[in-house]
């Protein structure tokens, strides 16, 4: 009897280690590394301390200004520094494929560090891109939490369609969908938060502009903006600068002519919930003991 108990026992114990190994799973293959929702909950965390570090330090760290002058003197959207200051070039600590080619290096810390005149050409290209449609054919899906808000002022201000929230099923391939909206070109805030409006657009034959995190899955994307798109200031200064440059293509505002609107409106005033910020503390602590 004490052996069958014991037996037992040891397939009890065998058969929790096996949950716990599915639970924390990370499978891979040669361009893509998806990770559990508990790792990814945790790497936003990462991104957005960081970068409100990044926004208290003045955006600087220890090869700023080599940095900047990988730009080769080029005339950007905004200044260098704006972009550092808002935490615009940081990754994650993962890379998909064909995120690499954006990225100008990766620190010691493992994050990735997306090259600025890459951020900001690509801005270029997506307003270029968006000024070709008619406005009413234009759609803009943000449902990220922090990208809301940008997306409903980018709209606003350019007179685009927009949804910012949650995307309904069936929005592009079900026309007696209350919502059923038929454009004939898609930006997404997230391709990863926004799957099911790229899956959608794909399906139909809609071109997709993303905006993308070092971790993006790119299939089906038509142009990639390479950003941190989970910082809430990197997001806000995206739509903000994007605005503009539309505008500018547009033809409806002048070259140097500046926006009637700031980039505090596009700013979103939602606050981390306290699982991130205890997470946050947590990886402060841990940092401080190191």
């Amino acid at each position: 009897m004490a052996e069958k108990k014991e037996k037992k026992e040891v397939k009890e114990a065998k058969a929790k280690t096996e949950t716990k190994d599915k639970k924390e799973t990370v499978v891979k293959d040669d361009s893509v590394v998806i990770e559990s929702p508990e790792v990814e909950v945790q790497k936003i965390s990462e991104v957005e301390e960081i970068a409100d570090e990044s926004e208290e330090e003045g955006g600087e760290y220890d090869e700023a200004q080599e940095y900047i002058s990988a730009t080769q003197g080029k005339k950007l959207l905004t200044e260098p520094e704006t972009y550092l200051k808002n935490g615009a070039h940081i990754g994650l600590t993962y890379r998909t494929g064909n995120m690499r080619k954006f990225i100008y290096k990766v620190r010691n810390d493992r994050l990735s560090i997306f090259s600025l005149t890459m951020i900001d050409e690509r801005i270029r290209l997506a307003a270029k891109m968006l000024a070709r449609y008619e406005k009413d054919d234009i759609l803009i899906v943000g449902s990220r939490a922090y990208a809301r808000r940008p997306v409903r002022k980018f709209a606003e201000t350019t007179g685009l369609r927009y949804i910012s929230g949650r995307f309904r099923p069936g929005t592009f391939t079900n026309p007696q969908e209350r919502n059923y909206r038929e454009p004939k070109i898609l930006m997404v805030a997230d391709p990863i938060a926004d799957r099911q409006a790229v899956r959608e657009a794909a399906r139909v034959g809609i071109p997709i502009i993303g905006v993308c995190d070092s971790n993006a899955l790119t299939r089906n994307l038509d142009l990639i903006i390479p950003l941190n798109n989970k910082g809430k200031q990197s997001i806000a200064l995206l739509f903000y600068l994007l605005s503009k440059q539309y505008l500018i293509e547009r033809g409806e505002i002048k070259e140097g002519h500046e926006l009637g609107e700031t980039f505090d409106e596009y700013l979103s005033q939602i606050q981390p919930t306290k699982r991130i910020e205890s997470l946050i503390k947590t990886k402060k602590k841990e940092k401080f003991r190191t």
